[in-house]
């Protein structure tokens, strides 16, 4: 049973949904099947922000679903910025996405499902002044808003801002989404997130099984 195929859900915006910034390369859910030899369904969309996920993308999680990746929050932060919040409203502004970003949470943590979140990631190799500095002064406030959420839920992060560091991990046509390679590193820290899930429940169930200790929670057996 812990050995079962794995059915990983991708839930969330263009970090994910990126086909058409890699023209003729494998996107995300592609490098992702290669490294699992799982499925993968992708729910993520290009643009999309916590709202949408939340009333659109959660509702067509398949019943086969087995493992759920969430990555979403930069658009937030985008629409924001280009909506004229200004950084004094920073913090009422985040506290607003924070409060859709948990409720987002709770909603696909009612699944049972394993899951894991990402962060949103900061080192875009931009040339528009005013982009770079939304990503420099928005984001900061966004991601703090995510890892506070997902910390106060025991979800597992992806710290994706520790993934993508290179200028080659961001397309080419649009440097604010992942490249070929972005998209290949992406796909591992999922596999090695899920790896790392398995492996405690695996040591867990070893150590309750010597010790006598009986486990029948039907959500220890999905990893």
């Amino acid at each position: 049973m812990l050995n079962q195929s794995k059915h990983i859900v991708l839930l969330g915006d263009s970090i994910f949904d990126n086909q058409v910034y890699v023209p003729n390369e494998p996107c995300v859910s592609e490098h992702l099947r290669q490294e699992t030899n799982e499925t993968v369904t992708l729910l993520a969309m290009d643009g999309a922000v916590t709202l949408n996920v939340l009333d659109y993308q959660v509702s067509d999680i398949p019943e086969t679903a087995t493992h759920l990746v969430l990555s979403v929050g930069g658009n937030d932060a985008l629409r924001a910025f280009y909506t004229c919040a200004l950084p004094d409203e920073l913090e009422m502004v985040t506290a607003t996405f924070a409060g859709w970003y948990a409720e987002l949470i709770r909603a696909l943590k009612a699944t049972g499902l394993p899951l894991v979140a990402c962060t949103i990631y900061c080192d875009c190799p931009l040339e528009d002044p005013t982009v770079l500095y939304a990503m420099q002064h928005y984001l900061p406030w966004y991601n703090r808003a995510i890892m506070a959420v997902l910390q106060r839920h025991n979800v597992p992060m992806i710290d994706l801002r520790e993934i993508c560091t290179e200028a080659e991990d961001y397309a080419a046509v649009s440097p604010i989404e992942p490249s070929n390679q972005g998209g290949h590193k992406i796909a591992i820290a999922i596999k090695d997130s899920f790896d790392a899930l398995c492996l405690v429940v695996h040591t867990t169930l070893q150590i309750c099984s010597l010790l006598g200790i009986v486990l029948v929670a039907d959500h220890l057996r999905m990893y």
